[in-house]
């Protein structure tokens, strides 16, 4: 499974948001909101932070994506995790504005058979293919969750990232997964750095790889 590359942005650590600042986390309303006006915010919130981190942890405009490319990034890595998985749609909120989410699949196989099934006119259905066979890997056997994480860059350093995967892992394991697993873009140096953290292990293999074991309850 290959990511877009924000999980630089998951690398804040820290003890919690900037001082004296409203901080939740909570279930995307996007997720279950859509015609709503908080629904259709917390949507686009997530796909502008799709965007923001979307090269390596970079603003992938800055990168040269063009505008094509750009909703081809939101359609891979998050429109569909709202769409099909609702339940593991998480976002931060910080002063009642959205700065980072994390997004989960419960099972990736199952996943991966929805996400060919999209009818979303940013990606052919050659390409919707392709990314569906991407997201299976052979490095995540036994790890059958798996997840993104992103965060605006001025939300670094709060210990806001550390915040979303927690409650995302709790939210995958009370639903019954043994594991989780997630691809990082190999130019993310602090991603790279981050994972190991907060309790995943590199797996094996060329491509890098991330996993954790989860207690299912």
């Amino acid at each position: 499974m290959s990511e877009p590359g924000g999980e630089a942005a998951a690398a804040g650590a820290g003890a919690g948001a900037a001082s004296g600042a409203a901080v939740q986390i909570r279930t995307a309303s996007a997720a279950g909101g859509f015609g709503t006006a908080t629904g259709t915010a917390d949507r686009d919130a997530i796909a502008h932070i799709c965007i923001a981190t979307g090269d390596a942890g970079t603003d992938a405009r800055a990168g040269g994506f063009d505008t094509a490319a750009l909703d081809a990034l939101v359609a891979r890595y998050a429109t569909p995790y709202l769409d099909l998985e609702p339940a593991f749609a998480v976002v931060a909120e910080v002063d009642g504005r959205v700065v980072g989410y994390a997004l989960g699949a419960l099972d990736t196989a199952e996943f991966a058979a929805g996400f060919e099934q999209l009818d979303d006119l940013a990606l052919t259905p050659g390409e919707r293919r392709e990314h569906a066979a991407g997201l299976l890997v052979a490095q995540a056997a036994g790890f059958p969750s798996h997840l993104h994480i992103d965060l605006l860059p001025e939300a670094q350093g709060h210990g806001l990232g550390r915040r979303l995967i927690e409650e995302l892992l709790a939210r995958l394991a009370a639903a019954g997964s043994p594991g989780v697993h997630l691809g990082v873009d190999p130019r993310n140096s602090g991603a790279l750095a981050f994972y190991p953290r907060v309790g995943f292990v590199r797996a094996d293999g060329a491509e890098p790889i991330f996993t954790r074991r989860l207690a299912a309850s």
